[in-house]
């Protein structure tokens, strides 16, 4: 076996065996917040009739400011509804920070909420803000 063949297969051995000297993860506990329901208003022309959020939102909440947010915006009234997925963060000063891809192309970002209630903004794919939408916790 040549030395390049036998530094090709070390390598991969090598760096996992480095890896293992700087851990920047910590194990941790997995919570996760289900059916969180939110009242939202809107005057975004298609989407008046979307009048809630039910949100799923999972993390390490104890040792972390970072969480996955999932779940749908609902339109019961035309009887449709837009998938979500996103992420987010607790800021400095307390206030919860997400945005959302929503499965239509658009997103929905909510920076500062506070009380879980706040303003938020809907983006077209070109990341040009189209509308605003107000939420509540129910």
């Amino acid at each position: 076996m040549s030395a390049l063949r036998i530094a090709r297969a070390a390598l991969p051995l090598l760096m996992a065996g480095s890896m293992g000297l700087a851990q920047a993860q910590t194990l941790a506990t997995t919570q996760t917040f289900s059916n969180l329901a939110f009242s939202l208003t809107t005057t975004l022309s298609g989407y008046t009739a979307c009048n809630e959020l039910r949100l799923d939102a999972s993390g390490d909440f104890a040792s972390s400011t970072k969480f996955v947010v999932y779940g749908v915006l609902n339109c019961p009234s035309t009887a449709t509804g837009y998938t979500l997925a996103g992420s987010g963060y607790v800021g400095f000063d307390g206030s919860i920070n997400w945005a959302f891809f929503m499965s239509n192309g658009m997103a929905l970002q909510c920076p500062r909420l506070v009380n879980l209630a706040g303003s938020c903004t809907f983006h077209n794919g070109a990341g040009v803000q189209v509308g605003t939408a107000t939420i509540a916790l129910k």
